[in-house]
């Protein structure tokens, strides 16, 4: 019969980690960013809360469609590609993993638009994942131009995190 020599020692059960925090802590991320940044005008800011989710939505639709379209010409030509070998159906199998991607995100976008339109925080950050994924991906493949339209669009939504809730 151990007794502890202090009444004083108890121990606090740990609390796994759950999405809320985790989003809670981007949140405070993105606000410490933005307040860093200088403030972009406001008619600007005011331009994109209103047309921003209806490019995403537009754009997202013709994604959609774009990729299904992609998907069904994939499928009628996938039998030549085995005339390739192996390289032919390596070909077929990124294509076709790339025009899922394609479908997915098309798919988000569009929700994302949907939501941004409803002032709320979840379709903010799904646009902001997708110019996260947009600028990785312009930084990977060196695309500069594209890479600098993306930074901007990224500091206009940062901007406009408070008025989504």
């Amino acid at each position: 019969m151990d007794q502890p020599t202090s009444g004083n020692t108890i121990e606090q059960p740990t609390t796994p980690r759950t999405w809320n925090s985790s989003m809670g802590e981007l949140d405070t991320y993105a606000e410490r960013l933005r307040v860093q940044l200088p403030a972009a005008p406001p008619g600007l800011l005011d331009g994109y809360m209103r047309f921003a989710p209806w490019i995403a939505i537009v754009f997202g639709i013709l994604g959609i469609f774009g990729s299904l379209a992609l998907m069904g010409l994939g499928a009628v030509l996938s039998p030549f590609l085995l005339f390739a070998g192996a390289e032919g159906v390596q070909a077929g199998g990124a294509l076709f993993i790339a025009l899922i991607v394609a479908l997915l995100t098309s798919a988000l976008e569009v929700v994302g638009g949907y939501l941004m339109l409803q002032r709320r925080a979840n379709g903010w950050w799904l646009l902001a994942l997708g110019l996260v994924v947009s600028l990785l991906s312009n930084l990977l493949h060196g695309a500069i131009f594209s890479l600098l339209i993306v930074a901007v669009v990224g500091y206009i939504h940062l901007q406009v995190k408070p008025n989504y809730r």
